[in-house]
């Protein structure tokens, strides 16, 4: 029998919900096309895909479902539309989710390179809402240590070799600077970290003090 106007506009109008979420959470393309951005899709395919999903989920009348079972239509409906590579990069950031563990993201660079703006797309696009930068964990640290310990946590990372403890004869002064600057700083970036993986938190650190060797993350595992 064909659907007359009052039965397709009855349908459309019914909302979806995700049974394993109390008390039923409702369907969302934002925040559907928001967690199908972390694959690297546009906003605007994201959305679309999102929609499709909707539309799927109402002319198939599936008005409730767990969230399992949205996960493998979004991954379906992405392998169709846009190709397998997306829909495996979809599932794998959707198991991240499901580990119990925060992501940590450090991003270190020289100054200018990028580091704030590539951080904070990050953060936009896989939905973390905790940046912080190393500079500003270096002002905490200024602010609450005293005098006597914070010469090194004066000026930027690059006049660094101005506010040396010990000169040491020989050495390059901006690279032993910037040494025990990034040594010092580690200590704040490290409980930073430390406090993120006690609260499960996604989070991105960047700065220049982020650099190979000098962050202990054998504690946090």
């Amino acid at each position: 029998m064909k659907e007359n106007n009052h039965q397709k506009s009855n349908r459309e109008s019914k909302n979806i919900v995700i049974s394993d979420k109390m008390p039923g959470l409702p369907y969302s393309k934002g925040i559907m096309a928001s967690s199908i951005m972390a694959t690297g899709l546009a906003p605007d395919i994201a959305y679309k895909v999102a929609g499709d999903i909707e539309n799927y989920l109402k002319q198939n009348e599936i008005f409730s479902l767990t969230v399992k079972r949205l996960r493998n239509i979004t991954y379906r409906t992405l392998k169709e539309r846009v190709g397998d590579e997306v829909a495996e990069r979809y599932l794998r950031w959707q198991s991240l989710g499901r580990l119990g563990k925060p992501l940590i993201i450090l991003i270190g660079g020289a100054t200018g390179v990028g580091k704030s703006t590539i951080s904070a797309q990050l953060a936009n696009r896989l939905s973390i809402t905790r940046l912080v930068s190393t500079d500003i964990i270096r002002e905490v640290m200024r602010a609450s240590i005293s005098e006597k310990l914070i010469r090194p946590l004066r000026g930027s990372s690059y006049n660094a070799g101005q506010n040396l403890s010990y000169p040491l004869p020989g050495g390059d002064p901006v690279i032993l600077g910037f040494r025990e600057q990034t040594l010092a700083v580690v200590v704040g970036v490290q409980a930073v970290m430390r406090r993120a993986v006690d609260e499960c938190t996604h989070i991105i650190i960047e700065g220049a003090h982020i650099c190979p060797g000098y962050i202990d993350i054998s504690n946090l595992v």
